[in-house]
């Protein structure tokens, strides 16, 4: 999807944050878009009390509270931006002119529990200043400027919060650890680290800590227990620079590299994505992220937009769920019986959808039947439809014997099965 397919704002990405399967919130230079699948509402300066229009970073504690970094350009090179709170429908805006933020040029800001966060800014004008670090509880600010306890803000290259304790990856730094508001710093001098530099921290559905350690050993991935590091063995390139990292819930590794493309290694297999096999513009990944549903997000500055890949391919109706559950992600199964004659059931999701002021929505739903020329045969299904499980019925009995194609079209989301006839 891009600014000219989609109602992406702009192609120039700095952060993606998921609060459900439908609720997606990009932060781009031309304000903050929400989308849902269905449709695309964009916050700006002009309709909301955001500071400016170039959104940097987007954020959400755990009552659903909205807090989004602003600044005026890409470059963060003056003194407009701040802080935006978004709380029961109201923008509050927090600058160094009304409040203790130290600087205006936020590039992280991280959530603990509700009102707790960590942010981060640095003023470019003086690179190596220190204290560029703060907390803030929603009323009071904490400035950080204990340089034993954290180096600067040019070091904090990715930033995770796992079971209320914060790592980050300090580059050349090493591994700093963040619990209850005590800082430990792990690197090769004070600790048992592999290795230097700390490029990228993440986590598992089972809340294990992991993360990327470059020149450690020929593999770069390693699994952190609180006292230990133990290395993944199979890395197909050794050499690779890993920019972005991701574990998804069935335990396979998604790596963005800086010319190698994306990088899936699911045990001993790898699978490689770049120019030559996917819509990737270059085989630079500057962002690489995981959806709810194990959807790989993809950006990088020659790109033109977002690319979108789900590796979750349906080939049977055994994952169904159950009638009394709502779904949470749009899926089209396989048809059943498959093949058949004449009649065959067609069953998907739609998962709940919310608009951007998170009230549930209907969703236009479309569901055709094309030949193997591409040529539309039959619609099946033209209608609005709430959240929730449906199946229908194709009935091929004036329809000749062969291949056919069922497409299922809710907003921006498609999928397609192919369907066998036999008389």
């Amino acid at each position: 999807m891009n600014s000219s397919s989609s109602g992406l704002p702009s192609n120039n990405i700095y952060d993606i944050e998921f609060t459900s399967d439908s609720a997606i919130w990009i932060a781009t230079d031309s304000g903050l878009a929400f989308f849902n699948w269905n449709s695309w509402t964009i916050y700006n300066s002009s309709n909301t009390g955001l500071i400016t229009d170039v959104i940097t970073e987007v954020s959400f504690s755990k009552d659903g509270t909205m807090w989004v970094g602003c600044s005026t350009n890409e470059l963060f090179n003056d003194s407009t931006g701040g802080l935006n709170r978004f709380r029961d429908s109201v923008w509050t805006a927090f600058t160094p002119h009304n409040s203790d933020l130290f600087d205006p040029h936020i590039t992280e800001i991280v959530s603990f529990g509700y009102d707790s966060l960590l942010i981060w800014s640095y003023p470019p004008e003086i690179p190596e200043q220190f204290g560029l670090m703060q907390f803030f509880d929603g009323s009071n600010w904490i400035n950080i400027n204990d340089t034993s306890m954290i180096y600067s803000v040019y070091t904090v290259l990715d930033f995770e919060v796992i079971n209320e304790i914060g790592y980050a990856a300090m580059g050349m730094d090493g591994l700093a650890i963040l619990e209850d508001t005590v800082w430990q710093i792990n690197n090769i001098h004070n600790s048992n680290i592999p290795g230097q530099p700390i490029q990228s921290v993440t986590s598992d559905d089972t809340s294990d800590v992991w993360m990327i350690i470059e020149s450690a050993s020929s593999s770069p991935i390693y699994r952190y227990d609180g006292g230990n590091y133990q290395n993944y063995p199979h890395f197909p390139l050794p050499n690779a620079i890993i920019t972005s990292f991701e574990v998804d819930s069935k335990g396979n590794f998604w790596l963005g590299t800086r010319m190698d493309g994306m990088i899936k290694i699911g045990g001993n297999e790898f699978t490689f994505y770049d120019t030559s096999n996917s819509p990737l513009a270059t085989n630079n990944v500057v962002i690489l992220a995981k959806d709810l549903e194990d959807r790989i997000w993809l950006w990088n500055w020659q790109q033109p937009g977002i690319v979108i890949f789900d590796p979750d391919t349906i080939t049977s109706v055994e994952n169904q769920i159950a009638e009394n559950q709502t779904p949470n992600r749009f899926r089209l199964y396989q048809n059943y019986p498959n093949p058949f004659n004449p009649n065959t059931k067609i069953k998907f999701t739609i998962p709940s959808v919310a608009d951007a002021n998170f009230v549930s929505a209907t969703i236009n739903i479309q569901l055709k039947v094309y030949d193997v020329l591409g040529s539309e045969v039959a619609t099946l299904m033209n209608e609005n439809k709430a959240p929730g499980t449906y199946e229908t019925e194709f009935d091929a009995k004036n329809f000749s014997s062969g291949i056919y194609f069922v497409k299922l079209s809710a907003g921006f989301y498609q999928d397609i099965i192919k369907i066998n006839l036999i008389r």
